[in-house]
Protein backbone atom coordinates (compact mmCIF):
# COMPACT_ATOMS: atom_id res chain seq x y z
CA UNK A 1 0.00 0.00 0.00
CA UNK A 2 2.25 2.52 1.01
CA UNK A 3 5.11 1.75 -2.16
CA UNK A 4 1.82 2.74 -4.15
CA UNK A 5 1.30 5.87 -2.83
CA UNK A 6 5.07 6.92 -3.06
CA UNK A 7 4.75 5.82 -6.75
CA UNK A 8 1.62 7.92 -7.23
CA UNK A 9 3.32 10.84 -5.29
CA UNK A 10 6.78 10.23 -7.55
CA UNK A 11 4.35 10.52 -10.59
CA UNK A 12 2.64 14.00 -9.83
CA UNK A 13 6.12 15.27 -8.38
CA UNK A 14 7.48 14.67 -12.01
CA UNK A 15 4.82 15.94 -13.91
CA UNK A 16 4.59 19.16 -11.81
CA UNK A 17 7.84 21.01 -13.60
CA UNK A 18 6.34 20.53 -17.18
CA UNK A 19 2.71 21.81 -15.55
CA UNK A 20 4.05 24.84 -14.06
CA UNK A 21 6.32 25.81 -17.31
CA UNK A 22 3.30 26.90 -18.88
CA UNK A 23 2.20 30.07 -18.64
CA UNK A 24 -1.10 30.26 -19.12
CA UNK A 25 -1.49 28.22 -15.71
CA UNK A 26 -3.43 30.24 -12.72
CA UNK A 27 -2.62 28.74 -9.55
CA UNK A 28 -4.42 29.02 -6.34
CA UNK A 29 -2.91 27.98 -2.78
CA UNK A 30 -5.15 28.14 0.42
CA UNK A 31 -4.29 27.24 3.75
CA UNK A 32 -7.44 26.63 6.24
CA UNK A 33 -8.90 25.71 9.40
CA UNK A 34 -11.73 22.62 9.72
CA UNK A 35 -13.09 22.97 12.78
CA UNK A 36 -14.90 19.54 12.45
CA UNK A 37 -16.90 17.40 14.98
CA UNK A 38 -16.52 13.67 14.67
CA UNK A 39 -19.19 11.04 15.38
CA UNK A 40 -19.18 7.51 15.00
CA UNK A 41 -17.39 4.80 16.31
CA UNK A 42 -14.24 3.27 16.62
CA UNK A 43 -12.17 0.00 17.13
CA UNK A 44 -10.55 -3.88 16.35
CA UNK A 45 -12.05 -7.05 15.08
CA UNK A 46 -10.74 -10.46 15.29
CA UNK A 47 -12.69 -13.18 13.26
CA UNK A 48 -14.57 -15.65 15.01
CA UNK A 49 -16.38 -19.08 14.46
CA UNK A 50 -17.43 -19.65 11.13
CA UNK A 51 -15.42 -15.90 10.09
CA UNK A 52 -18.28 -14.25 11.96
CA UNK A 53 -16.08 -11.07 13.42
CA UNK A 54 -16.04 -10.26 17.28
CA UNK A 55 -15.26 -6.75 17.55
CA UNK A 56 -14.09 -4.44 20.18
CA UNK A 57 -15.63 -1.03 19.45
CA UNK A 58 -15.73 2.65 20.88
CA UNK A 59 -18.04 5.30 20.56
CA UNK A 60 -16.65 8.53 19.68
CA UNK A 61 -18.47 11.73 19.82
CA UNK A 62 -15.99 14.79 19.65
CA UNK A 63 -17.22 17.99 19.61
CA UNK A 64 -15.89 21.64 18.04
CA UNK A 65 -15.26 22.68 21.99
CA UNK A 66 -13.32 19.06 22.52
CA UNK A 67 -11.21 19.70 19.11
CA UNK A 68 -10.41 23.01 20.45
CA UNK A 69 -9.96 22.07 23.69
CA UNK A 70 -7.14 19.17 22.82
CA UNK A 71 -5.61 20.08 19.76
CA UNK A 72 -2.07 19.13 19.80
CA UNK A 73 -1.42 20.59 15.98
CA UNK A 74 -2.13 20.36 12.81
CA UNK A 75 -1.75 21.05 9.11
CA UNK A 76 -4.65 21.96 6.28
CA UNK A 77 -4.27 23.20 2.83
CA UNK A 78 -5.20 23.18 -0.53
CA UNK A 79 -3.66 23.77 -4.11
CA UNK A 80 -5.40 24.27 -7.46
CA UNK A 81 -4.54 24.79 -10.88
CA UNK A 82 -6.63 25.74 -13.82
CA UNK A 83 -5.92 25.77 -17.69
CA UNK A 84 -8.40 26.33 -20.05
CA UNK A 85 -10.90 23.75 -19.32
CA UNK A 86 -8.71 21.79 -17.20
CA UNK A 87 -8.44 21.54 -13.38
CA UNK A 88 -6.17 20.17 -11.03
CA UNK A 89 -5.76 19.86 -7.39
CA UNK A 90 -4.40 18.82 -4.19
CA UNK A 91 -5.34 18.93 -0.61
CA UNK A 92 -4.09 17.98 2.44
CA UNK A 93 -5.04 17.56 6.37
CA UNK A 94 -3.15 16.93 9.51
CA UNK A 95 -4.55 17.04 12.84
CA UNK A 96 -3.40 15.42 16.30
CA UNK A 97 -5.49 15.30 18.94
CA UNK A 98 -4.51 14.15 22.63
CA UNK A 99 -6.59 13.71 25.79
CA UNK A 100 -5.47 13.11 29.88
CA UNK A 101 -7.85 11.48 31.76
CA UNK A 102 -7.70 9.95 35.45
CA UNK A 103 -9.72 7.80 37.62
CA UNK A 104 -9.94 5.43 40.29
CA UNK A 105 -11.45 1.94 40.15
CA UNK A 106 -11.99 -0.69 42.79
CA UNK A 107 -13.71 -1.08 45.98
CA UNK A 108 -12.93 2.19 48.69
CA UNK A 109 -10.72 3.43 45.87
CA UNK A 110 -8.20 1.00 45.99
CA UNK A 111 -6.45 1.76 42.40
CA UNK A 112 -5.88 4.86 40.87
CA UNK A 113 -5.81 4.61 36.85
CA UNK A 114 -4.20 7.43 34.27
CA UNK A 115 -5.27 7.42 30.93
CA UNK A 116 -3.55 9.46 27.85
CA UNK A 117 -5.08 8.81 24.45
CA UNK A 118 -3.62 10.54 21.05
CA UNK A 119 -5.08 10.00 17.50
CA UNK A 120 -3.30 11.12 14.19
CA UNK A 121 -5.19 11.50 11.12
CA UNK A 122 -3.55 12.28 7.82
CA UNK A 123 -5.91 12.73 4.38
CA UNK A 124 -4.15 13.21 1.00
CA UNK A 125 -6.25 14.18 -2.00
CA UNK A 126 -5.27 14.62 -5.61
CA UNK A 127 -7.16 14.67 -8.77
CA UNK A 128 -7.43 15.82 -12.25
CA UNK A 129 -10.82 17.41 -13.59
CA UNK A 130 -12.50 18.98 -17.05
CA UNK A 131 -15.01 21.10 -17.75
CA UNK A 132 -18.12 20.06 -19.50
CA UNK A 133 -20.57 22.93 -18.71
CA UNK A 134 -19.75 26.70 -18.97
CA UNK A 135 -22.88 29.09 -18.85
CA UNK A 136 -23.26 32.61 -17.79
CA UNK A 137 -20.64 32.24 -14.50
CA UNK A 138 -21.64 28.68 -14.15
CA UNK A 139 -19.07 25.91 -14.64
CA UNK A 140 -18.69 22.08 -13.89
CA UNK A 141 -15.87 19.52 -13.57
CA UNK A 142 -16.14 16.12 -13.36
CA UNK A 143 -13.32 14.41 -11.76
CA UNK A 144 -11.26 11.59 -10.88
CA UNK A 145 -8.29 10.80 -8.79
CA UNK A 146 -7.78 9.29 -5.34
CA UNK A 147 -7.50 9.86 -1.19
CA UNK A 148 -4.62 8.36 1.10
CA UNK A 149 -6.14 7.97 4.59
CA UNK A 150 -3.90 7.17 7.58
CA UNK A 151 -5.73 6.73 11.26
CA UNK A 152 -3.59 6.05 14.04
CA UNK A 153 -4.48 5.91 18.19
CA UNK A 154 -2.39 5.44 20.85
CA UNK A 155 -3.91 4.59 23.94
CA UNK A 156 -1.46 4.63 27.35
CA UNK A 157 -3.23 2.99 30.97
CA UNK A 158 -1.60 3.45 33.69
CA UNK A 159 -2.26 1.54 37.20
CA UNK A 160 -0.97 2.74 40.72
CA UNK A 161 -0.56 -1.19 41.62
CA UNK A 162 1.64 -2.05 38.54
CA UNK A 163 -0.95 -4.66 37.59
CA UNK A 164 -3.19 -2.56 35.21
CA UNK A 165 -0.98 -1.30 32.09
CA UNK A 166 -2.05 -1.00 28.66
CA UNK A 167 -0.09 0.22 25.76
CA UNK A 168 -1.33 -0.46 22.21
CA UNK A 169 -1.35 1.34 19.02
CA UNK A 170 -3.91 1.12 16.47
CA UNK A 171 -4.95 1.78 12.82
CA UNK A 172 -4.46 1.50 9.57
CA UNK A 173 -3.46 3.57 6.08
CA UNK A 174 -5.34 2.97 2.17
CA UNK A 175 -6.06 4.39 -0.83
CA UNK A 176 -9.38 4.89 -2.30
CA UNK A 177 -10.12 5.85 -6.22
CA UNK A 178 -12.71 8.83 -6.10
CA UNK A 179 -15.13 10.26 -8.52
CA UNK A 180 -16.86 13.57 -7.85
CA UNK A 181 -18.00 16.81 -9.79
CA UNK A 182 -16.70 20.47 -8.96
CA UNK A 183 -19.23 23.17 -9.56
CA UNK A 184 -18.83 26.71 -9.31
CA UNK A 185 -20.91 30.19 -9.73
CA UNK A 186 -19.39 33.19 -9.77
CA UNK A 187 -22.61 35.72 -8.33
CA UNK A 188 -20.93 38.98 -8.77
CA UNK A 189 -17.33 40.57 -8.87
CA UNK A 190 -16.98 39.67 -5.18
CA UNK A 191 -18.69 36.70 -4.18
CA UNK A 192 -18.69 33.39 -6.30
CA UNK A 193 -20.37 30.24 -4.81
CA UNK A 194 -18.27 27.09 -4.88
CA UNK A 195 -19.75 23.26 -4.66
CA UNK A 196 -18.43 19.99 -4.38
CA UNK A 197 -19.65 16.15 -4.47
CA UNK A 198 -17.18 13.43 -4.21
CA UNK A 199 -17.52 9.80 -3.43
CA UNK A 200 -14.32 6.92 -3.02
CA UNK A 201 -14.53 3.33 -2.00
CA UNK A 202 -16.20 0.74 -4.22
CA UNK A 203 -17.99 -2.64 -4.30
CA UNK A 204 -14.63 -4.64 -4.22
CA UNK A 205 -13.26 -2.46 -1.54
CA UNK A 206 -13.46 -2.87 1.92
CA UNK A 207 -14.27 1.00 2.64
CA UNK A 208 -16.24 3.72 1.09
CA UNK A 209 -16.76 7.62 1.79
CA UNK A 210 -17.94 10.31 0.24
CA UNK A 211 -17.78 14.31 0.74
CA UNK A 212 -19.72 17.54 0.69
CA UNK A 213 -18.33 20.35 0.39
CA UNK A 214 -20.34 23.83 0.13
CA UNK A 215 -17.61 27.19 -0.15
CA UNK A 216 -18.58 30.66 -0.55
CA UNK A 217 -15.49 32.37 -2.09
CA UNK A 218 -14.72 36.24 -1.14
CA UNK A 219 -12.81 38.21 -3.27
CA UNK A 220 -10.78 40.87 -1.60
CA UNK A 221 -8.14 41.59 -4.54
CA UNK A 222 -6.86 40.13 -7.85
CA UNK A 223 -4.50 38.11 -5.01
CA UNK A 224 -6.21 37.45 -2.63
CA UNK A 225 -9.96 35.94 -1.16
CA UNK A 226 -11.43 34.60 1.37
CA UNK A 227 -13.16 31.12 1.64
CA UNK A 228 -15.87 30.25 4.27
CA UNK A 229 -16.88 26.34 3.57
CA UNK A 230 -18.75 24.08 5.54
CA UNK A 231 -18.34 20.17 4.64
CA UNK A 232 -19.25 16.84 5.79
CA UNK A 233 -16.86 13.71 5.78
CA UNK A 234 -18.37 10.23 5.66
CA UNK A 235 -16.27 7.46 6.08
CA UNK A 236 -16.75 3.80 6.30
CA UNK A 237 -14.00 1.55 7.02
CA UNK A 238 -13.10 -2.47 8.07
CA UNK A 239 -10.63 -4.12 6.91
CA UNK A 240 -6.33 -5.57 8.35
CA UNK A 241 -8.05 -5.90 12.08
CA UNK A 242 -9.73 -2.33 12.22
CA UNK A 243 -12.87 -0.20 12.16
CA UNK A 244 -13.37 3.34 11.37
CA UNK A 245 -16.95 4.51 10.93
CA UNK A 246 -17.38 7.88 11.56
CA UNK A 247 -18.93 11.24 9.92
CA UNK A 248 -16.89 14.38 10.09
CA UNK A 249 -18.49 17.47 9.89
CA UNK A 250 -18.58 21.34 10.70
CA UNK A 251 -17.42 25.28 9.16
CA UNK A 252 -14.00 26.54 8.08
CA UNK A 253 -12.34 28.92 6.84
CA UNK A 254 -9.09 29.70 4.69
CA UNK A 255 -7.31 32.35 2.96
CA UNK A 256 -6.19 32.05 -0.76
CA UNK A 257 -3.72 33.70 -2.87
CA UNK A 258 -4.26 33.36 -6.49
CA UNK A 259 -0.83 33.75 -8.53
Amino acid sequence: MKKTFKAMLTAIALAAPFTASAEDWQFEFTPYLWLAANEGSTGAFTAGPLGNEISSISEVDITIQDLLDHLDGGTMFNFAAKKGDWLAYSEFTYLTVSDEQSATIGPLGGSSVDLELGIDGTILDVAVGYRVVQNNGFDLYPYVGFRYIDLESDLKLDGSNEVIGIDTTLGDDWIDPVVGVHAAWKINDTFAFQGRLELGGFQDQPEEHYTVTATLNHKLSDKWSLKYFYRYLKVDYADNGFIYNMEVTGPGMGATYSF
